[in-house]
């Protein structure tokens, strides 16, 4: 009996547990008269047959927070939908930004419990931080230097000016669209999470009304963040394109740590270390962090070199 109350369970979306809160359960002897809950049936009463009756409110509770889910999908998927493609002009940066991004909507928790559990636990929080260090340098860091080298057109081992350009160019429209993505997969565990919080609630004080009425707000809210964040996340590429000599050379300044008017290996990769104040510079400078900040302070050095010719 168990295990076919927990199939059905499985086949309508709900836990064991919910059972009560979402049906009327009704247990019917072999004569087909109706036992009390409480009522301890006699051999002849055997075989007893149980049945589940739906609470309308319920059903349509749970129909309307699953349509709150498949919205939430659709949006992420079209956040996520120029990530996830691939790239003629620079296929290891955007392996990198594709790794990151799955790295990263893996770890966040998917759970209210969860995500409290995190803020209040130091260990978890260095541990995860440990896993994010190792994650780097086993799958991220190579892809950087496959990277790296597919912009050196010279062989030289580092990037002069143009070389750099072109690749502040590509991380660019690379750093976009990780955005989106990770902006979107985040808003929709944060809806999730309240989509379960209203689930455990239908049983009892929610009404059908009053979850169309959340629902349609969690809804409209989502596809307006999403939709300000993708018409931000464009007008910031589209001023770096418009002014990419200035920011491409503001960027330079900030990862250029030598000075001496190349980019080097080592210091793109310092750029890209876990929670590196570099790489929040670097994304400041060309103008591609959410809010806007003040473009970093210029660092003394050298005139640059001129770039080789290829």
């Amino acid at each position: 009996m168990e295990k076919k109350i927990e199939t059905f369970c499985a086949t309508i979306g709900l836990k064991p547990e919910q059972m009560g809160e979402s049906f009327d359960i009704k247990i019917f002897s072999a004569q087909g008269t109706d036992l009390d809950d409480h009522e301890d049936p006699t051999k002849d009463k055997f075989p007893v047959t149980v049945k589940f009756f739906p609470d309308a409110g319920v059903a349509e509770c749970s129909r309307l927070l699953t349509a709150v889910k498949d919205f939430m999908a659709r949006k992420r998927e079209e956040m996520t939908a120029g990530l996830l493609e691939g790239s003629d002009s620079a296929p290891f940066l955007r392996e990198y930004f594709q790794k990151q991004y799955q790295f990263t909507n893996d770890l966040y928790p998917a759970t209210m419990e969860a995500a409290m559990e995190l803020a209040f636990d130091p260990e978890k929080q260095a541990a995860l931080k440990q896993k994010g260090k190792e994650y780097f340098n086993t799958e991220l860091k190579p892809l950087l230097e496959k990277s790296f080298a597919k912009h050196d057109k010279d062989d030289s081992k580092t990037l002069c000016k143009e070389e750099a350009a072109i690749l502040f160019k590509n991380i660019s429209a690379d750093q976009a669209l990780f955005s989106k993505a990770i902006v979107a997969s985040v808003t929709e565990v944060g809806i999730m999470q309240g989509v379960a919080m209203m689930t455990e609630m239908c049983g009892g004080m929610m009404d059908a009304d009053s979850t169309k009425e959340a629902t349609d707000q969690m809804k409209e809210a989502a596809a307006k963040q999403l939709a300000e964040l993708d018409t931000a996340m464009d007008s910031l590429q589209k001023s770096y394109l418009e002014n990419a000599d200035a920011r491409n050379a503001e960027a330079f300044k900030v990862l250029d740590t030598s000075g001496d008017g190349t980019l080097q290996l080592d210091e793109l990769i310092a750029a890209y270390q876990p929670e590196s104040e570099k790489g929040v510079a670097f994304i400041k400078a060309l103008g591609l962090q959410l809010p806007e900040a003040t473009p970093p302070t210029e660092p003394a050095g050298e005139a640059p070199a001129e770039c080789a010719q290829q």
